[in-house]
């Protein structure tokens, strides 16, 4: 039975040091694209993780597709949101000049 639900039970530490030090590791789509969601030191470490395990990182082609066709969008979405912000920010700090 553990066997069959093995995926639902917790792993021993050994077992889990021998998945991190061998596994091949496969991100979605939205992973990929967090990396321009995120600020410049978060991207800076996740990349740095990635490129730890380069050796051992799969890509589908569905996955690279998706990225590539989304890409644009998420960074133009992502500059929108951080101009926004800068924006509310110099209005909030225009309100509290009154104060």
């Amino acid at each position: 039975m553990k066997n069959a639900i093995r995926e639902y039970l917790d792993m021993a530490d050994s077992e889990k040091k021998g998945l991190l030090n061998t596994a091949t590791l496969v991100f979605d789509t939205n992973v990929l694209l967090n990396i321009y969601r995120c600020s410049k030191s978060t991207r800076d470490v996740l990349l740095e993780i990635m490129n730890s395990f380069k050796d051992r990182l799969w890509i589908p082609y569905q996955v690279a597709k998706e990225f590539m066709s989304n890409r644009p969008e998420v960074i133009i979405e992502t500059k929108n949101i951080y101009e926004k912000m800068i924006a509310d920010g110099e209005k909030l700090g225009m309100i509290l000049q009154y104060y």
